[in-house]
């Protein structure tokens, strides 16, 4: 299977365009706020990460257990490796090391941002910040304070969650991108630009069928498919690989 393969999916397409439209916004009039969401197993973070390398923007995940201080922290070190910045000869006080507080950090991140407005921060499993208002905060001083634009990635149903929690927070985000299921001609360009072997059109349909339009189960089955062409064995799935696609782990 061919890697790291940018497959411009319907899902990929739209969600370029929506964050193209939001870097091209007026910035003294905009702030620079979208978000992806959508069911897992969609693509979301792969587009996020691909996106990030491609572009050169800053990917950041918040953990289950993220707080403000560690969001600070990740960011700050960003920042640093992403804008060049030499830290070495600044002190503690002045906020842009790591040693200091939640706000210090925060402030330090800010200063960095105000001085690059071109800046992109994706942040992924934005799920993780919801609970934790002091985090929720420190995500919107970024959006409020700075012309950075921000481009958070969530599960289906964090729209209405953060509705719900900060309407004002919610009221800030210049796009809303659901990922839907893949169709049959996105399992179609997938497994042509990935696949190391040319595969039928009844088992493409069956790809599409057996991985329930889901990207990261899709994967797992063109994998089954390449180890059956490589080895020679019926291209039929059993019940112990249909299970493993099923399990399949991998790209949000």
């Amino acid at each position: 299977m061919k890697e790291h393969v940018f497959v411009e999916t319907q899902n990929v397409k739209r969600a370029k365009a929506e964050i193209a439209k939001l870097l091209a916004r007026p910035k003294h009039e905009m702030v620079g706020l979208g978000m992806i969401y959508g069911d897992p197993g969609l693509g979301k973070s792969r587009l996020a990460k691909q996106i990030a390398y491609r572009k050169g923007y800053i990917y950041l995940r918040l953990d289950a257990t993220e707080t403000a201080r560690s969001f600070a922290q990740k960011l700050w070190k960003a920042l640093r490796y992403q804008l060049n910045v030499d830290t070495d000869a600044v002190s503690v006080e002045s906020g842009s090391a790591p040693a200091g507080t939640t706000n210090t950090l925060m402030g330090a991140c800010i200063r960095m941002l105000m001085d690059a407005p071109d800046s992109v921060i994706m942040i992924d499993e934005f799920d993780n910040a919801l609970p934790n208002r002091e985090l929720r905060e420190s995500i919107r001083d970024i959006v409020d304070n700075t012309f950075a634009t921000v481009i958070l990635i969530g599960m289906r149903g964090v729209k209405e969650k953060m509705e719900r929690i900060n309407v004002h927070f919610f009221d800030r985000s210049n796009f809303f991108c659901e990922f839907q299921p893949l169709s049959l001609d996105d399992v179609k360009l997938i497994v042509t630009q990935v696949c190391d072997y040319e595969l039928p059109p009844k088992l493409i349909e069956a790809a599409h069928r057996y991985s329930e339009a889901q990207f990261r189960k899709l994967i797992k089955t063109i994998v089954l498919y390449e180890h059956k062409i490589k080895n020679k064995q019926s291209m039929s799935l059993n019940k112990r690989e249909l299970e493993e696609i099923n399990n399949a782990s991998g790209s949000k």
